[in-house]
């Protein structure tokens, strides 16, 4: 008890207030990023004092924070009709917390044919099936498989450019 303490980024009102009602009694705090979802959260503050919101920038070098800012970004195009619609006063809020199961089952099929199959993702290559570690029968026998590497030592480096060099401490 007390060991986790759980925290949430978003800035996704739907998201937000699905962990307010499924949170009880429960500590934790929001994050979101500086410049971003102010006056959401400040709605949420005033209206739950004792939830903590952390307010973060990323820092870094330009080659650290690319990266990072560049997933944001996408992130925020992917919701950017809801980010607009939050920012249009004349967009009803029942319009805004609609839950998505209702709004999909108004649709003729949840199936988009524009999203592939997470095996079917690469053209190159099958995807990785991946294994559900809360399922006993898929668990167990890769945490066996595993098992005769337990006293293993691993030595991991990147691997630059495409003649398969590895990234040592040599300088060019």
């Amino acid at each position: 008890k007390g060991c986790i303490y759980p925290q949430f980024a978003s800035h996704n009102a739907q998201t937000i207030a699905s962990i307010l009602a499924m949170s009880g009694e429960r500590h934790f705090e929001f994050q979101r990023l500086h410049g971003m979802g102010e006056g959401l959260y400040e709605t949420v503050m005033q209206a739950y004092p004792n939830v903590g919101v952390r307010i973060y920038a990323p820092v870094g070098s330009h080659e650290d924070l690319l990266p990072y800012l560049v997933r944001r970004l996408l992130e925020n195009g992917a919701n950017g009709s809801f980010v607009h619609k939050l920012q249009d006063a004349s967009v009803p809020v029942d319009e805004l917390i609609v839950h998505p199961t209702k709004l999909l089952i108004t649709r003729p099929s949840i199936v988009n044919p524009f999203i592939p199959l997470p095996g079917d993702i690469f053209n190159d290559r099958d995807n990785s099936k991946g294994t559900n570690l809360h399922i006993a029968s898929q668990r167990e026998p890769l945490m066996n498989a595993l098992d005769k590497y337990k006293d293993t030592q691993w030595l991991a480096k990147p691997i630059l450019g495409s003649d398969g060099t590895d990234g040592g401490a040599s300088k060019k």
